[in-house]
């Protein structure tokens, strides 16, 4: 515990005290009673009064330096104070709950003396703090649907995910997982439809620790809550579940390994990396011309993601919008033999099914390990 030591002055007053009880007793010698009498009693007050005003300091700085609210909930409505609350905290103008388990803040008992200065804020309550007036920034505006879609494809507006299969099923349920513990972690609001009202409300983090959303229902039209193994429904059994878009965006940021490259440009990387690991001569023919040997690696990202284990996009004529390309597609279709990033019906003059074709570095580093293994395995024979 850190108490703040009585100043100099204090000390003073205390050993003052002392003396004038001690000249009392000395005067008493002479025996002048009435200054005697007179003497005691000054020394002896202001002993008492140094005790006093010294516990009074103990007392005050043990509370500013540990107190937090013991009742568990603290419903707190606020107050400026020069563009902050009396905590130091920046509010929106409406109530929060906060923890008992909040950063220490000065005991208002001390504040109240004037024994404590005004406590500036600190970086742990302005990052608490911080985090609650986000959390009540955020909006119901985004279905949990559309949120795991942007969380698997880094899209909005994409089509479907029930319109793909294999690999990008496998991320949806990787990323619905991650949905769970944020909700828990109160990192992401979540609303859900009561199925009495029929009025979308906030559900309280600790829901969470027992519940969870049914993996399927996300690509239906609702989202619905998951049967436990009693073949019970959750309590209430919240269905069509809403989250906010930019905490989503907060939560799923854009990253390096979702860069996204086009089918040209990770053609180029997949060759040099082959090219510098030696097992370019097993996939692809050095004599062949430039494009041929770079359309060669196109068509292992085709291959890979017809198998619907990585992610191609690409915009389809005469649509200016980019979407993921179905697996189903990819089995359809081949890359021009030319500088380009676009994909063709199988057959000879097929028409132009996708163009600017792209992938992410980190469904490209798929691929190469792929065919990285298959190159080590025909080496072998």
């Amino acid at each position: 515990m850190a108490f703040q030591r009585p100043k100099p002055p204090e000390w003073a007053g205390f050993f003052a005290s002392i003396l004038v009880l001690g000249a009392s007793q000395v005067i008493g010698v002479g025996n002048n009673a009435a200054l005697q009498t007179w003497l005691f009693y000054l020394g002896a007050g202001g002993l008492v009064l140094s005790l006093v005003w010294y516990a009074a300091r103990l007392i005050t700085s043990y509370f500013g330096a540990h107190s937090e609210n013991g009742s568990g909930r603290l419903d707190m409505r606020v107050s400026t104070y020069a563009g902050h609350d009396i905590s130091g905290t920046v509010y929106t103008g409406e109530t929060v709950n906060v923890h008992h388990h909040h950063a220490p803040q000065p005991h208002p008992m001390g504040t109240a003396l004037g024994l404590l200065p005004p406590q500036p804020p600190t970086k742990e309550t302005e990052s608490i703090y911080e985090k609650l007036a986000r959390r009540n920034r955020a909006q119901r505006d985004t279905k949990l649907k559309d949120a795991i879609n942007y969380a698997v494809t880094g899209l909005w507006d994409s089509p479907p995910l029930e319109n793909t299969q294999g690999g990008l099923i496998q991320r949806a349920g990787e990323e619905l997982v991650k949905f769970h513990q944020f909700a828990l972690d109160g990192e992401l609001r979540v609303w859900g439809q009561h199925p009495v009202s029929k009025i979308y409300v906030e559900i309280p983090p600790h829901y969470w620790t027992a519940n969870r959303i049914r993996f399927l229902s996300i690509f239906l039209d609702q989202t619905a809550m998951e049967v436990d193994d009693a073949c019970e429904l959750p309590r209430p059994p919240y269905t069509d579940h809403m989250v906010s878009k930019v905490q989503v965006e907060r939560l799923w940021p854009p990253t390096d390994a979702n860069e996204m490259l086009s089918l040209q440009q990770a053609s180029q990387v997949a060759y040099e990396v082959a090219e510098r690991d030696g097992w370019l001569d097993l996939v692809v023919n050095r004599k062949a011309v430039e494009h041929a040997q770079l359309a060669q690696f196109k068509y292992m990202m085709v291959l890979v993601g017809a198998d619907g284990l990585a992610v191609l996009t690409g915009i389809r004529p005469p649509s200016t919008q980019r979407y993921p390309i179905p697996a189903y597609e990819l089995r359809n279709v081949h890359p021009e033999y030319a500088a380009t990033s676009n994909l063709h019906e199988s057959h000879p003059g097929g028409a132009l099914m996708y163009r600017d074709v792209s992938i992410s570095r980190r469904d490209l580093d798929k691929v190469i390990e792929k065919y990285r293994g298959h190159a080590e395995n025909a080496r072998q024979q």
